[in-house]
């Protein structure tokens, strides 16, 4: 029998800082490092120096902040806060760092010796595949990927189809570990007033708006269809490829862009009374806003890929492109004993499998 070492000192790395007010990994870093704080484990979670949270303690997980110069290097400001994070673990000497993602911890990996430390690496998804990069990039990532399967102790695979990824072309195991996501017990409708939405009377965009989330798919098929409910995209178009998508569809009375929204009360609302919530996510691994999704008891319909599949099997419409979308719209009736069905095996998936202590115990059996 293995005895586990309650006082092993553990340190979550590469995120933007816990409470979450940003993402996937944030929301894993808080609900792990809570879970396993409460299980008796010693421990710390890296924010960088600006994050909005001040205190030293995070209920009972200590709270290290470090130099992110964002604002003098932009996203390059990554790999030096993620150094500054690796080195001064390794200076206090925790038993195991948990990096959550490579892209930016690979090279801290290989400039620091982690001899004294064990590396748990969460691999996130198929980061190198991004349509945003340059060939350079993508290449230099698919680098940075080789030196995290190197480099770390153990490998955390977000889902099935990346744990084969890992193994066939590394030789390399990995444990299969996938997000959470939490049940979403009481939705209140009112939120919808605010923004002049009815129950069932729109389709629905949540997401980054990045090239590989489909969204330019999405709306075409949206504006070919014959039904005149809005597509309503929620998501920064303000900067980037969102701003662009935003200037080329704005004029489109079926297109309503609303700007990024973090209160999940509002945002499970938008999904659960959403005519459709359309998930266009390409790359690789468990999406934990599509988890999300589930949870608030929607109507899906995903990117058909194996990582959406994987995840929601049957329980969803799939598209590959616009006109799939226009017919999932137009012509794909589906009778609602068979959409309730497919809303409750999704609520069920998160509920057994996506659930928060299930996926701690999953960590704290491979500390």
């Amino acid at each position: 029998m293995v005895i586990l070492d309650k006082q092993k000192k553990i340190a979550i790395l590469g995120t933007r800082g816990i409470p979450n007010n940003y993402g996937g990994f944030e929301q894993l870093a808080q609900y792990l490092s809570l879970g396993l704080s409460q299980r008796g484990y010693d421990v710390t979670v890296y924010n960088p120096h600006d994050h909005e949270y001040k205190e030293p303690l995070y209920h009972s997980v200590k709270i290290v902040k470090k130099l992110d110069p964002h604002k003098i290097l932009g996203s390059a400001s990554q790999f030096v806060y993620d150094y500054f994070c690796l080195r001064d673990a390794i200076r206090r000497h925790f038993d195991v760092v948990i990096e959550l993602g490579y892209g930016s911890s690979a090279l801290s990996l290989l400039i620091c010796s982690t001899k004294k430390i064990k590396v748990i690496t969460n691999m996130d998804g198929m980061e190198w595949q991004r349509q945003k990069w340059n060939l350079v990039v993508q290449r230099l990532t698919r680098w940075f990927e080789k030196v995290a399967v190197n480099k770390s102790d153990i490998l955390v695979s977000d889902s099935k189809e990346i744990q084969k990824y890992y193994l066939n072309n590394y030789s390399k195991p990995s444990t299969f570990i996938p997000y959470g996501a939490d049940p979403v017990s009481t939705i209140d409708d009112s939120h919808l007033e605010k923004f002049q939405l009815t129950n069932r009377n729109y389709h629905l965009i949540i997401c980054r708006l990045e090239r590989e989330n489909n969204i330019e798919t999405i709306i075409n098929g949206v504006l070919k269809s014959n039904n005149v409910s809005p597509l309503v995209i929620v998501g920064n178009h303000q900067v980037g490829y969102g701003k662009s998508i935003f200037n080329k569809f704005k004029s489109h009375n079926k297109i309503r862009f609303l700007n990024s929204i973090y209160n999940r009360d509002v945002l499970n609302c938008l999904k659960k009374y959403s005519m459709l919530y359309f998930h266009g996510h390409s790359i690789g691994g468990t999406n934990p806003s599509l988890l999300e999704a589930m949870a608030s008891g929607c109507q899906i319909a995903a990117h058909d890929n194996p990582y959406n599949r994987e995840v929601l099997g049957l329980d969803a419409q799939y598209f590959s492109n616009f006109n799939d979308v226009k017919n999932i719209i137009d012509n794909k009736i589906v009778l609602p004993e068979i959409t309730q069905t497919r809303i409750q095996n999704n609520l069920d998936k998160i509920d057994k499998i996506y659930n928060w202590d299930t996926i701690i115990q999953s960590y704290e059996a491979i500390l």
